[in-house]
C-alpha cells in the first residue's frame, strides 16, 4: 500500500475489523490465541550470524533490510500497536520471550494446554456429569 494511503485511520479501522473478525470466531466456538515470539536483538544478531555461515540458510540473509543492519522503528511501533488494539480476553496475546527454543515452546505448549482445559465438551455419551446431563437434555428433546 502507498505511505501516503497508510493514515492513522487506516490502522483504527484495520484493528476493528481484526477484533469483530476474533469476536465473530469466538461466538462460533473456534477458540483464539494468539502468540508473539520476541527474540532480543542480541540473539537476532546471532542467528542472523549463523545463517552467513550456512549455505543452506543465508539466502534469507540477502535483504536489504538485513544487509544495513537496521531495524524500522516504525514497524516494531506498529506490532506493539497491534498487539495492544488487538488483545481481548476472548482473543488474547501471549508475548513469549523466544531466544531459548525449549522454553518459548515451553511457555506455548502450556498456554495451549490451559486453553483446551478450558473447553466444556459436550460429547454424547462422553464420561463426565456435565456430558451426561446434556446428552440427557438433547435425547429428551428429540424425542418430544
Amino acid at each position: 500500500m502507498p505511505p501516503r494511503l497508510v493514515t492513522e485511520r487506516i490502522w483504527d479501522e484495520r484493528f476493528e475489523d481484526i477484533r469483530a473478525f476474533e469476536r465473530y470466531l469466538h461466538r462460533n466456538g473456534v477458540l483464539v490465541r494468539k502468540f508473539f515470539l520476541h527474540v532480543s536483538k542480541k540473539e537476532q544478531k546471532k542467528r542472523f550470524l549463523a545463517r552467513i555461515d550456512d549455505p543452506d540458510k543465508n539466502g534469507s540473509s540477502r535483504s536489504p533490510t538485513w544487509r544495513s543492519g537496521r531495524t524500522s522503528t516504525t514497524t516494531w511501533r506498529r506490532t506493539q500497536q497491534a498487539i495492544r488494539h488487538t488483545a481481548t480476553a476472548d482473543a488474547p496475546w501471549f508475548v513469549v520471550p523466544a531466544d531459548s527454543k525449549w522454553f518459548t515452546r515451553l511457555v506455548v505448549a502450556a498456554a495451549v494446554v490451559e486453553a483446551l482445559a478450558s473447553l466444556e465438551p459436550h460429547l454424547s455419551g462422553g464420561g463426565g456429569r456435565r456430558s451426561e446431563r446434556s446428552f440427557r437434555r438433547r435425547g429428551r428433546a428429540s424425542r418430544g
